[in-house]
């Protein structure tokens, strides 16, 4: 539009000096009129904190030092089941969260940086749910106003935890009241034995075969056959399947196994987990029966 101007008003008598002036005014007019509409056109600060806000999962408010709501996203609304016309600044903390009074004394005591708690949130409907919580002072240039709360809910994790836990009882149960002998051998250690191993060895307790070596439960003729290479094996693949071999009790006495064995991973680290079943009576019996054949 200025070239234009510079082109054009020269015609009509103006003089140069004029012609500039027209131009600059009308370069500063379009300027200001392009800013202002990049201004309007631009979300405001305000605006992209609270949709990043909404769009969050986490229950997220602010309340005042008087322990009021003064914000609250609507995820925090839908969750805590708040009416839609509820006056936020009729809602105290203690209406929503059991553990309100520790948490404003600790939010006003967190001058340094954020506070994490484990509380509970109460919904409307008075149900409870756990939450780790961090709170945060809000600042007016240097003086507090008011503080930040945003929950992360940790129902899902606490309940694959007790899942977990409950998973890992039911194993031990089972291991534990197994008939055949369990272990756990990690370079050449026994870490973990069940008392029907205890019991096919001979030892008083787990803890006194645990203070010995795998070796000396191998009686001398099976030990050339147990040192076998497993380095290229991976976790879960079988290393022995109804394998026979000798065992060597604490008394000195030489027992028949059968051991099914596997790779296995532990504290990290790979282990073999073997189960040994005493057939000594079974083929006792098995060598009574050959020799009243034979004779």
């Amino acid at each position: 539009a200025a070239l234009v101007l510079d082109a054009s008003i020269p015609f009509y008598g103006f003089r140069p000096l004029i012609t500039g002036g027209f131009s600059s005014l009308v370069v500063v007019i379009l300027s200001a009129s392009a800013l202002r509409g990049t201004r309007i056109n631009s979300p405001f600060p305000e605006i992209v904190a609270e949709t990043l806000l909404d769009t969050t999962g986490d229950l997220v408010c602010v309340v005042g030092l008087d322990g009021y709501l003064s914000y609250a996203t609507d995820v925090f609304r839908r969750v805590l089941l708040l009416n839609e016309g509820e006056q936020l600044g009729r809602i105290h903390l203690r209406e929503l969260v059991e553990e309100a009074d520790r948490v404003m004394e600790n939010a006003a005591n967190g001058m340094e940086g954020p506070v994490s708690l484990e509380v509970h949130f109460k919904t409307r409907t008075g149900s409870v749910f756990p939450e780790a919580l961090s709170v945060s002072q809000l600042l007016d240039k240097t003086r507090p106003s008011g503080f930040v709360l945003v929950g992360r809910d940790l129902s899902e994790p606490r309940e694959l935890a007790r899942k977990y836990e409950e998973s890992q009882e039911k194993y031990r149960n089972i291991v534990e009241s197994s008939l055949d002998g369990i272990v756990v051998i990690q370079d050449g250690v026994l870490v973990f034995v069940n008392p029907s191993a205890v019991r096919i060895f001979g030892y008083e307790s787990a803890q006194e075969m645990m203070q010995t070596s795998f070796n000396d439960t191998v009686a001398p003729g099976s030990k050339p056959f147990m040192l076998r290479d497993y380095q290229n094996k991976s976790i879960g693949e079988d290393i022995f399947r109804n394998y026979e071999m000798k065992g060597h009790t604490k008394s000195g006495n030489i027992i028949d196994l059968e051991i099914n064995a596997k790779l296995v991973p532990w504290n990290g680290r790979t282990a073999v987990q073997a189960s040994f079943r005493d057939t000594t009576e079974r083929k006792n019996l098995e060598r009574e029966q050959a020799l009243w054949f034979w004779e």
